[in-house]
């Protein structure tokens, strides 16, 4: 088997764990994710809905992001 890893996930100077990385150009929800996947416990991790939603809330996430870094308009065509 294979051990998960955590670490790989996460943002800014530090993430809850305590374990900092220093920046990330990853939204912060997509590295609270990437740590809930890699949960040691599996009730932790979040089912398979669970991940599409999130991941949903990454692109908007990214989204408004890259629009309030650059001052775009959102387009209205868009879905999130």
């Amino acid at each position: 088997m294979f051990k998960l890893q955590p670490k790989l996930f996460t943002y800014g100077d530090g993430d809850e764990a305590g374990e900092g990385g220093g920046a990330s150009s990853q939204p912060p929800s997509y590295a609270l994710l990437g740590r809930r996947c890699t949960s040691e416990d599996p009730q932790l991790r979040p089912t398979f809905e669970e991940v599409l939603k999130s991941l949903e809330r990454v692109r908007a996430d990214y989204t408004a992001s890259l629009q309030s870094q650059w001052d775009l308009e959102p387009d209205p065509d868009e879905d999130c």
